[in-house]
């Protein structure tokens, strides 16, 4: 347990498969597009072409800081083609916010697999520490592509936990699970790094589970996870611990 921990957030989402008796694949590994130290993305971060495939889905994966309370997402797009939120919590009093957006195969199929920009803009405050993050699935079901989706966020409050989320989240044979978690200082504590995940939840411990555990220019900066798992188990989603 971390006593310098100040707030952190996290949101689960579970891909939800499209084909019976099938798993989703991971098509395109996360990427980061985009990354800085003390600056809202505003425009273009990147640009990059989906291979071809068929339910696909684009997840786009944003962690923010700001000071000030609340913030928005003013644009979000793929190609010209304007990407959904799935989880998200620009609306609550906090410095840290986590989002996670998606574009579907009908977005995506007209792209035809040529190199597009991919536009974020947010605004809210003056910006901190700002992460982007782009992956693609196949075999996601197209009328409902979650079974599921939570979100928690500790506020201003200093936690040593990232949850709990109570009830855990609902899945089903072939989905699979994304967790996307922020964790940054509280100011005035003497916290001269950012915290870090010291005990997964069970099932999230797995060598392929972290993805992404990464820190903006500069170092000092809030810690951002991405962890997923490739196949169906039985996660406790709700004691993950800084």
């Amino acid at each position: 347990m971390r006593t310098h921990l100040g707030v952190g957030l996290g949101l689960l989402v579970v891909l939800a498969s499209g084909i019976a008796n099938a798993e989703i694949t991971q098509q395109d590994n996360w990427t980061q597009r985009f990354a800085n130290a003390a600056g809202y993305p505003n425009g273009t971060v990147a640009s990059f072409a989906i291979a071809p495939g068929s339910q696909r889905i684009l997840l786009v994966a944003i962690a923010s800081l700001s000071d000030s309370g609340q913030q928005s997402v003013t644009s979000i797009s793929y190609g010209g083609m304007p990407m959904l939120l799935a989880q998200g919590d620009g609306d609550v009093n906090a410095a840290q916010h986590t989002y996670l957006y998606y574009l579907l195969e009908e977005g995506i199929k007209p792209l035809a697999s040529v190199s597009r920009p991919l536009n974020v803009s947010i605004s809210g405050g003056a910006p901190g520490a700002n992460l982007v993050y782009s992956a693609v699935f196949a075999g996601v079901d197209q009328t409902a592509p979650f079974t599921d989706r939570k979100g928690w966020s500790s506020g201003a409050t200093r936690s040593p936990n990232i949850g709990p989320f109570n009830p855990g989240l609902s899945m089903n044979p072939g989905d699979w699970p994304i967790e996307v978690i922020l964790l940054h200082c509280l100011q005035g504590t003497g916290c001269s790094s950012p915290p870090t995940v010291g005990v997964w939840a069970s099932g999230w411990d797995t060598p392929d589970s972290l993805i992404v555990n990464a820190s903006a220019p500069g170092g000092a900066m809030p810690r951002f996870y991405l962890a997923g798992c490739g196949h169906y188990g039985v996660l406790e989603l709700s004691n993950d611990h800084a």
